[in-house]
């Protein structure tokens, strides 16, 4: 049912529905005794009243809460904003505390190219609530598109596309990538 905390669609759709099916039941019940006068037609008003009240505060809520794919999401982007700004201090936030051994490797990498647009497509977000802190699994593909920095200005190909698959953990500060599933030495077309 969190499908009616990520998208206000569902609760716009719903409270559509109800709304056609009183209109219906006014149409049926409510002319034949007497219009909006009459008890059923009140009823009828009333009910459709309340739905739309509903409605929208369903929207209201669903602006309100922030699911942890919501977060996810939101991690994900600011993410691809730290390589794009080409600092490797904010791309260091988004790793996680467990992998403090990855960090060196940040900074080599980042010296090597200069980010230009970094973009992830085709986001499944998979949380689990279950474990203590929450952790969630992320299939997505992403796209990078750099150029070389010194040593490595002359390389052969300016863009690095390839699907991934990343473990997140949640910690105080926010979700943090703890692993990376596929192979990100290698661009594709190039293996």
């Amino acid at each position: 049912m969190t499908w009616f905390l990520e998208s206000f669609w569902a609760w716009l759709i719903c409270g559509a529905c109800l709304e056609v099916v009183c209109l219906v039941c006014w149409k049926t019940f409510a002319l034949e005794s007497g219009g909006l006068t009459s008890r059923a037609g009140k009823g009828i008003a009333a009910g459709m009243l309340g739905i739309l009240l509903l409605a929208l505060g369903g929207i209201v809520l669903e602006r309100l809460v922030v699911t942890p794919r919501e977060e996810i999401l939101e991690t994900l982007d600011l993410a691809c904003r730290a390589f794009e700004s080409n600092d490797s201090a904010q791309v260091k936030r988004y790793i996680a505390s467990s992998q403090r051994d990855i960090l060196p490797r940040v900074d080599l990498y980042m010296g090597m190219v200069r980010f230009t647009e970094v973009r992830l497509r085709q986001i499944q977000v998979h949380v689990n609530s279950y474990t203590s802190p929450m952790t969630a699994k992320v299939e997505c593909f992403g796209v990078a598109w750099f150029e070389g920095q010194g040593t490595t200005a002359m390389l052969p190909y300016k863009q690095y596309a390839a699907s991934f698959r990343l473990g997140l953990v949640r910690e105080a500060d926010g979700w943090k990538v703890e692993n990376i599933e596929g192979d990100p030495q290698k661009p594709l077309g190039h293996e």
